[in-house]
C-alpha cells in the first residue's frame, strides 16, 4: 500500500485504526510521505520550540564538542566548535550593578550611581572617590586579555581633574585601593587641558608610570594584555604600551573600577562591557 499526499488526514491518523503494528518498519518511507521526518528535522523543531517557539532554522551537524549560536545574517541557529585555548573568566555588561559580585564603596563625596543602557554611570555632584571591587580574583599567570569601555567628560573646571581607572590589586579592600602597596592601573583621565590614557604600576609602595598618551576621545575602548610578567595596552586598536614588566610578585588579583575627581562641579563618567578572557 502507498500513502498518497493528502489521502491521509490528521483525523484519520489520530483514529485508533492506525496502530503501531500496521505501520511496519520501512513500509512507509520519507519519500512516500512526501516530507522529511529525519532526526535532524525533529531536533531542529524541538530546539526552535524550546527557545520559545520562534521557529528559527538550525543549520547544524550534531557533533560532540560543538555549541549552538544564533546567526543574525541568516536568521538561523548554527553550530560551531567550542573555542580552544580561551576561557571567559568575567563578562560584565552592566558593570558593578550586581551587588553580590561587586562591592561598591564611596571613599569620599556624595555620588549618584545609576545603570543606564548597560553603563555604570556616576554623577559626581562634586569632589569624590568611588570604587567597586569584583568579588572574584583572576590570575595573571593565565595570560589575560581584558576589555572595557570608559567614558569621561570632555572637560572639567580649570585646575581640576577626573579619572576613571581599572585597578588590578592583590588585596581585597573597601578603603581606597590606590593607597595599597601593589597594583597595576590603567586610567582614562581629563583635566582642564587634555584627555589622556595612562598605565601605572605600583610595587612595594613605589609608583612608576609606564605610559601616558593623549586619549583619542572622551570615550575609549581599552584592551589590556597581561600575564605574570608583562602588560601591554591598546586603545581603540592602537598600541599605547608595548609589553613591559609590571613588577607584581602576587599574580592573583582583584579587578577594581574606580572614579575620582576633585572638581566641585557635577560631572558624569561611565564604564561598561568589562570582559576578562584567559588566552
Amino acid at each position: 500500500m502507498v500513502v498518497k499526499s493528502g489521502a491521509v488526514s490528521t483525523a484519520i491518523l489520530l483514529d485508533d485504526s492506525v496502530t503501531t503494528p500496521k505501520v511496519k518498519d520501512g513500509a512507509i518511507t520519507n519519500a512516500k510521505l512526501g516530507t522529511d521526518i529525519s532526526a535532524s528535522k525533529i531536533v531542529a523543531g524541538i530546539l526552535a520550540q524550546a527557545r520559545g517557539g520562534l521557529g528559527k532554522a538550525l543549520t547544524h551537524t550534531l557533533t560532540n564538542g560543538y555549541i549552538i549560536y544564533y546567526d543574525l545574517a541568516s536568521d538561523s541557529f548554527k553550530m560551531m566548535a567550542l573555542p580552544t585555548g580561551t576561557r571567559l573568566l568575567v563578562w560584565e555588561e552592566w558593570v558593578a550593578e550586581d551587588t553580590a559580585l561587586w562591592t561598591r564603596t564611596t571613599i569620599s563625596g556624595t555620588p549618584t550611581v545609576s545603570f543606564t543602557a548597560s553603563k555604570f554611570q556616576v554623577v559626581t555632584g562634586g569632589a569624590l572617590t568611588l570604587q567597586s571591587r569584583y568579588a572574584n580574583t583572576v590570575d595573571l599567570a593565565d595570560k589575560l586579555t581584558i576589555y572595557f569601555d570608559a567614558e569621561v567628560p570632555t572637560s572639567v573646571s580649570t585646575g581640576y581633574g577626573l579619572t576613571l581607572s581599572l585597578f588590578l590589586c592583590p588585596t581585597s579592600v573597601t578603603t581606597d585601593v590606590s593607597l595599597e602597596s601593589n597594583w597595576i592601573r590603567v586610567l582614562l583621565s581629563v583635566d582642564s587641558s587634555a584627555l589622556s590614557i595612562a598605565v601605572v604600576k605600583k610595587v612595594g609602595g613605589t609608583e612608576t608610570q609606564l605610559a601616558s598618551v593623549t586619549a583619542p576621545s572622551s570615550r575609549c575602548d581599552i584592551e589590556i594584555l597581561i600575564d605574570n610578567t608583562n602588560i601591554a595596552v591598546c586603545v581603540e586598536g592602537t598600541a599605547v604600551l608595548s609589553p613591559t614588566a609590571h613588577g607584581q610578585t602576587t599574580t592573583t588579583v582583584y579587578p577594581y573600577i574606580r572614579f575620582g575627581t576633585n572638581d566641585t562641579v557635577s560631572r558624569t563618567a561611565k564604564v561598561d562591557h568589562l570582559k576578562i578572557l584567559r588566552r
